[in-house]
């Protein structure tokens, strides 16, 4: 798509997003969308006087976004004790391993 309208506008890599860095997309893409969410929820809660540390969350969705968003989460301190997806979900109220749901994830399970 870009090379395409490049033909007809010029250079203009700006003009298609997800790019590779390589073609000029930015570092960190596959998890920005994620990272924005837990950034914005961590916010949100400090600003109602929650800890966000320690808190236990539940993912909708653990695409690309949602899985972002739990290891960004967990990295951060929070509990993730569920996730779900299309196909379905999995629960733990002590907590999920959320790497490895996302390698099975990857593996197609």
């Amino acid at each position: 798509m870009m090379d395409a309208y490049g033909q007809i506008h010029g250079h203009t890599p700006g003009i298609v997003t997800g790019k590779p860095v390589e073609l000029g997309g930015s570092v960190g893409r596959d998890s920005a969308t994620g990272r924005g969410a837990i950034y914005v929820t961590t916010e949100m809660a400090k600003d109602m006087n929650m800890d966000p540390a320690g808190a236990r969350i539940v993912v909708q969705g653990f695409g690309q976004v949602g899985s972002w968003a739990a290891r960004i989460a967990a990295e951060q301190g929070c509990t993730v004790i569920a996730v779900s997806d299309v196909d379905g979900g999995t629960f733990n109220s002590q907590g999920l391993d959320v790497e490895a749901l996302v390698k099975l994830k990857d593996e197609g399970g």
